[in-house]
């Protein structure tokens, strides 16, 4: 977050380093998956807490006669990594190129 936050403020007064654009572009290959993995791993934790204490879940019956079990939340949740992590990855590769060119064939 450091390196795309420094990004993004030296965006808008137009004066990104060559450095920095680099960084950005080139430390999420590793970065990306780290914090997935990190995050999984918060959730997949956290789901047997959740499950037992029931918490932030709202069971029926109650006055708006409507449920919802936060451990089928964090489930579905951690489900929709499969889809989409590639998807936000490859794009990120794709924006790579456009930022730091192709590299030159001899």
């Amino acid at each position: 977050e450091v390196i795309r936050y420094a990004f993004y403020v030296c965006s808008l007064i137009k004066s990104t380093p060559y450095a920095l654009v680099w960084c950005r572009y080139t430390f999420f290959f590793a970065l990306y998956p780290l914090g997935v993995t990190g995050e999984l791993t918060c959730i997949f934790s956290a789901m047997s807490t959740v499950r037992e204490t029931r918490q932030f879940s709202y069971p029926l019956p109650n006055r708006l006669n409507i449920s919802f079990d936060f451990f089928y939340c964090l489930a579905v949740l951690a489900f929709l990594y499969l889809p989409i992590f590639p998807q936000l990855y490859f794009h990120m590769i794709r924006q790579r190129g456009k930022a730091l060119g192709k590299p030159k064939t001899v």
